[in-house]
């Protein structure tokens, strides 16, 4: 419980030199915050996508991509879209704003589900463009300057969020395998759960109502009942 719990991986002794080595690789390829998948960064300001790309690597994701307009960033999210993880990008840059990333990717079905951070200068005229990126669903919005614990938090939240929505997926896809099999009530203790989770997991609750339904004792319509 402690190894498989507390530690990425164990050496048994005797163990040789390439063995440590492949070990060590094996870590150090596995990013703390999520799966090993791309981090695409697009900023036009070189100082500040060198900083978020430093940042990155020092919580662990190998795999970055950086461009420096949206346009480029775009172009390579339609062909990556299931190899990226999150997006990071600037709200001023040429070609294509940060924004107007944001919409595009919330727009199309292979983008709209990859987390999206957008970054704007301290001086901004504010209102409108928080509200504009509010509507477009950003997941986050960081100010420059921003620290590493920022981006961290953002990122430890998002992590935390998908973890969730997988948890709740497997648990709704249980139900309905419960459901197809007729186990009524562990496909109604399934959805329940989901919906601990989530109250408005909409699968959920639909799931929920149609197991409820089923699992209600019932009567042929054509069936009369006489008195003796």
């Amino acid at each position: 419980m402690a190894v498989k719990d507390l530690v990425d991986d164990y050496i048994i002794k005797p163990f040789r030199l390439q063995t440590l080595q492949e070990k060590l690789d094996r870590a150090l390829s596995t990013p703390v915050h999520g799966p090993q998948k791309i981090v695409v960064v697009a900023d036009d300001d070189a100082d500040a996508r060198a900083m978020v790309i430093e940042y990155l690597q020092r919580f662990g994701f190998k795999r970055i991509q950086a461009f420096e307009d949206g346009q480029s960033a775009l172009e390579f999210l339609k062909k990556n879209a299931d190899q990226v993880w999150l997006v990071i990008a600037d709200w001023e840059m040429p070609r294509m704003k940060g924004v107007e990333l944001l919409s595009y990717c919330r727009a199309h079905k292979n983008l709209k589900a990859i987390p999206f951070f957008i970054i704007n200068q301290p001086d901004f005229d504010g209102t409108n463009e928080v509200i504009q990126a509010a509507q477009s669903r950003v997941d986050h919005y960081l100010l420059k300057p921003f620290t590493q614990a920022d981006l961290g938090e953002r990122i430890d939240v998002i992590f935390q969020k998908r973890r969730i929505e997988k948890n709740i997926e497997e648990t709704v896809e249980k139900g309905t395998k419960s459901f197809e099999g007729g186990h009524f009530r562990s496909a109604q203790r399934a959805y329940e759960k989901a919906l601990r989770l989530d109250a408005e997991c909409d699968l959920a609750m639909a799931g929920l109502e149609t197991c409820c339904q089923s699992s209600r004792p019932w009567m042929p319509r054509s069936l009369t009942i006489r008195k003796p």
